[in-house]
């Protein structure tokens, strides 16, 4: 228990810390992190729209997966894992355009959810 609450302590000191003056928080991802995190999504994206599409014998880039990403290619059809990549397609051209992080990330995230 004493080794539980000193770690909270520690993370309670480190988020402060984190936290300047204004209260707006210094962490911030950069946008070349967000472009990997972007690349790295619409390669799995990829992967699962192939699957869906029955292509049981796809190449596909995450082959250790393959099981995990066909029960995922299931949940949805083909048309909405494709417009999944178009919204990744977008949000990693307006992040090259300068776009806030915080507004892209939040249109994406509400992107991805309804379709």
């Amino acid at each position: 228990a004493g080794q539980l609450k000193a770690l909270v302590d520690s993370d309670n000191q480190r988020i402060a810390a984190s936290i300047d003056e204004t209260g707006v928080s210094k962490e911030k991802v950069s946008r070349k992190q967000l472009a990997t995190v972007l690349d790295v999504l619409s390669n799995v994206y990829r992967d699962v729209l192939l699957l869906s599409m029955n292509s049981s014998n796809a190449a596909i880039v995450h082959e250790h997966k393959r099981t995990a990403w066909t029960t995922l290619a299931s949940k949805k059809t083909s048309a909405q894992w494709f417009q999944s990549i178009e919204y990744l397609s977008t949000a990693r051209h307006n992040l090259d355009r300068n776009v806030s992080i915080a507004l892209l990330s939040d249109w994406l995230a509400m992107s991805l959810v309804s379709s």
